[in-house]
């Protein structure tokens, strides 16, 4: 082989390990902590991967998941999340969360076309939609 049909074989091989993954970009399933072991980079913000326990923040055709007692923000500011499939609230010790910041109808949530909005039998409080919900591939 010359070097260029090898440098030619070499791209399509590291193309095609990271076109699995080519997902992973986008964001991550994850867990709201609403805070971290750096607080003064947490806040309200669910574009915030700071706030999750993965990173980069969940959307597309992620699961974000409302499961935890947090010290941090319960209301979250939706600033810049283009849309995410599931989000689920769960956990007898979960906080009461408000998706949504600056009152009823200021931002919006789209749910990905097949999306889901759960709420678990295990949930111990009420949950709270602030923003508008749109159901679809986001505008």
């Amino acid at each position: 082989m010359n070097v260029s049909t090898c440098a030619r074989v070499a791209i399509f091989a590291l193309c095609a390990a990271l076109i699995p993954h080519a997902s992973d970009v986008f964001g991550a399933s994850g867990t709201w902590r609403g805070t971290n072991a750096v607080p003064s980079l947490a806040n309200d913000l669910w574009t915030n991967s700071y706030n999750w326990s993965a990173s980069p923040f969940p959307s597309g055709a992620q699961t974000a998941t409302f499961s935890l007692t947090t010290a941090g923000a319960t209301t979250i500011g939706l600033d810049g999340l283009s849309s995410i499939s599931n989000v689920t609230f769960s956990g007898t010790s979960a906080a009461a969360y408000t998706l949504g910041a600056g009152g009823p109808g200021a931002q919006t949530l789209t749910l990905a076309t097949n999306g889901i909005l759960q709420l678990s039998s295990t949930a111990g409080y009420p949950q709270r939609i602030d923003a508008t919900v749109a159901f679809g591939p986001a505008a």
